[in-house]
């Protein structure tokens, strides 16, 4: 049994254990004193806190895996007009993310793929990713009031970069609990958007190794359940494939290619403590 983060919510110090069950399947639990919860009982009383909010939009376009001549065109902005939010889920180039974030004037946060280069030579400067816009790998963000989380690379298959077995990305979903129990702490919640590029488990991902989703994730879905996960990894190659699905009750996208829309998520007006009525 190792400890792997130790938690202060709510001024009660916590410490948190992975352990093996009797199946040698790894679990999580709440070490607090001499008393134990798992992470799945934990979560729903993290806070005892009432909190009043508000529904926000905003414009979001999501891009991944094919570049769009549609896109890369010097009317994109006419095109794409009033985009809040650029989101990128990964195998594009960091030139063409780039341009597009220019063309559309939006902030631009994204995860690399499991095709993407350490390094992108140009011809007047090289990027370890695109210019001007935020990486979301292993990280949590309050974008606005709009908490996105973000997991780069796809299931390992071959050498290469930007590439983890399922037993990496269960230590890296692991390191992630303790910012999103702190959301649950300062906002009601954990999570609004999920950005990955290689789906969930058995949600919309395939058959082959190569594109096999991430266990962890599916498991995150279930634990935090995110209004929205955008992914990308799995190629949209006919009109069977399914491009939008509902999971736990998460609206999971696949984004290949682009994908704009509206996306709506909560803003805290404000926050007392129960009882205080």
């Amino acid at each position: 049994m190792q400890a792997v983060a130790e938690i202060d919510l709510c001024h009660c110090q916590l410490v948190l254990v992975g352990i093996e069950d009797a199946f040698g399947k790894a679990a999580l639990i709440c070490v607090h004193g001499d008393s134990c919860l798992t992470v799945a009982e934990i979560i729903p009383c993290a806070v005892a806190v009432r909190f009043v909010e508000m529904t926000a939009t905003l414009n979001v376009l999501t891009i991944s895996d094919r570049e769009s001549d549609y896109l890369y065109h010097a009317d994109a902005g006419i095109r794409f007009p009033d985009i809040d939010l650029i989101l990128s889920c990964g195998d594009l180039s960091y030139q063409y993310i780039e341009f597009v974030q220019d063309a559309l004037r939006a902030p631009l946060y994204y995860v690399r793929g499991n095709h993407a280069p350490t390094v992108e030579y140009g011809e007047t400067t090289d990027r370890r990713g695109p210019l001007g816009g935020c990486d979301l790998h292993r990280k949590c963000v309050n974008f606005h009031g709009l908490l996105m989380a973000g997991f780069e690379g796809s299931l390992r298959y071959r050498n290469g970069p930007f590439q983890y077995s399922q037993a990496e990305m269960w230590g890296i979903v692991i390191e992630m609990l303790p910012a999103l129990l702190l959301n649950r702490v300062r906002h009601g919640r954990y999570l609004d958007v999920l950005v990955s590029h290689a789906p969930s488990w058995g949600v919309n991902d395939g058959q082959d190794k190569a594109h096999q989703g991430f266990k962890a994730l599916r498991w995150l879905l279930k634990a935090v359940r995110p209004r929205y996960h955008f992914h990308g990894h799995t190629h949209i190659l006919g009109s069977s494939q399914s491009v939008v699905t509902s999971y736990e009750g998460t609206q999971v996208i696949n984004t290949y290619g682009y994908r704009r829309g509206t996306i709506e998520y909560p803003r805290v007006k404000s926050k007392r403590p129960l009882g205080n009525e």
